[in-house]
């Protein structure tokens, strides 16, 4: 599990970690919102609340912090990082939505919905269907319980492992949109198998990255993050491989935006987006 401050990422790490700690405290957090909301609960405002509870900063938000903004490290108010990082989430998945007429958008490692939902609300096809593909029940539960407050909304929720990945439950359909937040930086490396489960979705794939590995594409420079990711045992090899898969011809990386926000400025999250090739 873990040798002094070192962490090793491992599967029991990950059941305690959001199985059984981070996840089931979302879930209470979410029924708590849910009624305090009264006889009609509003999906937005329920995420919005549950979302600051999450942060814990209590009356912290305007207070200020060395944030990463554009590989730059600047003092900003804390809710301005955040904001700034909440909202280009939706927007690209969304544009990247319009962009092929996504049929499936597919959150993995979707913790409790967040991220996919907004998705929804900010503008996300209405005839698509989303997908919740998280490894943990509690997470599934949690977006599932989020997702039923959006009677129009067509949802599902379905176990993934980035260690042995399989969207087949899908099926296939014409187009889709992958998008995964700060999730493939729970597997210390990913392979190939990763993409043949995404690909095989449709014949037109979008992916969407906001991931930890702006140190990866600058390799012996970022030492600070790179001892960090280490120290966490988060993943070292996803830039690797979306190179690898670009050269091989099987997708075409069409925007990256290393270091583009993060509260952290040792753990930024990036932006890389791709397109499936023929």
């Amino acid at each position: 599990m873990a040798t002094g401050d070192a962490v090793s990422r491992t599967a029991a790490w990950i059941d305690r970690e959001y199985g059984r700690e981070k996840w089931p405290a979302i879930e209470r957090f979410i029924d708590e919102a849910i009624a305090a909301e009264g006889p009609r609960p509003d999906l937005a405002r329920v995420i919005r609340t549950v979302s600051r509870h999450e942060r814990g900063w209590g009356g912290a938000a305007a207070e200020p912090a060395q944030v990463a903004l554009n590989g730059v490290v600047t003092a900003a108010p804390r809710a301005a990082a955040v904001g700034a990082y909440l909202t280009v989430i939706p927007e690209v998945v969304v544009d990247a939505c319009r962009d092929n007429g996504a049929e499936l958008i597919v959150d993995i490692g979707s913790g409790w919905g967040q991220h996919l939902l907004t998705v929804w609300l900010a503008g996300g096809p209405r005839h698509a269907t989303y997908v919740a593909a998280e490894y943990t029940e509690a997470g599934r539960r949690a977006a599932a319980r989020l997702a039923a407050l959006a009677s129009e909304i067509s949802f599902r929720a379905v176990p993934f492992d980035l260690h042995a990945p399989d969207l087949s439950v899908l099926g296939t359909v014409s187009s889709a949109v992958v998008l995964t937040v700060h999730a493939i930086e729970q597997a210390p490396s990913v392979d190939a198998a990763f993409f043949d489960a995404v690909l095989g979705l449709a014949p037109v794939v979008r992916g969407v990255h906001f991931e930890p590995i702006g140190w990866q594409m600058r390799p012996g420079e970022d030492t600070a993050s790179r001892a960090y990711a280490e120290r966490n045992d988060y993943n070292r090899n996803l830039w690797s491989l979306l190179r690898a898969e670009a050269d091989g011809g099987r997708i075409r990386i069409d925007t990256v935006v290393a270091d583009a926000v993060g509260l952290n400025p040792q753990h930024p999250t990036s932006l890389v987006t791709w397109t499936s090739q023929p």
